[in-house]
């Protein structure tokens, strides 16, 4: 489940962001918020988590960016801090949405900053604002969505998430 899980939002990720415009209003990180969503299965395993996170940053940055460890350190640095925000909540719909959108808002913002250091493009918060609301907006049906998947197969093949605090 956790494996299909990561396969399908990277697939996701590539095809959506084949479809759309680099400018247009919806702009998916379905990879990196199936960390947020893949956490459940794995909160005790926290070394697990780091490496699926790791992995996953790493062929992203292969496959879509082109900026070789820049996205694996930002997807283990994210993965940090899932478990940190999971730690404090309980694990449920309503914390999955606000653990995905900070999760959104800390991505957009380190690799905005990230590429105004570098000089790639210059400081405009219009431009970081407008990135963060829609990916905030449009992601989150991805995690609805996910998420009921996730719970229904756990339900139906009896296979345990760790809800507690």
């Amino acid at each position: 489940m956790i494996i299909s899980t990561i396969i399908i939002s990277f697939l996701l990720d590539g095809i959506i962001s084949g479809l759309i415009q680099i400018n247009s209003f919806f702009l998916p990180l379905f990879s990196l918020l199936s960390l947020a969503l893949i956490y459940p299965y794995l909160k005790n395993k926290n070394k697990n988590f780091l490496i699926v996170a790791g992995t996953i940053g790493c062929i992203y940055d292969i496959a879509y960016t082109n900026t070789l460890f820049l996205n694996t350190l930002m997807f283990i640095l994210l993965a940090v801090l899932i478990d940190k925000l999971f730690s404090y909540l309980p694990i449920n719909i309503g914390n999955t949405y606000m653990v995905s959108a900070v999760v959104i808002i800390a991505y957009r913002v380190i690799i905005f900053l990230f590429l105004v250091l570098i000089q790639v493009i210059s400081f405009d918060m219009i431009s970081l604002s407008r990135s963060i609301a829609s990916s905030v907006l449009a992601n989150l049906i991805y995690v609805t969505t996910i998420y009921a998947i996730l719970s229904l197969l756990a339900k139906r093949y009896n296979i345990k998430k760790e809800n507690k605090i």
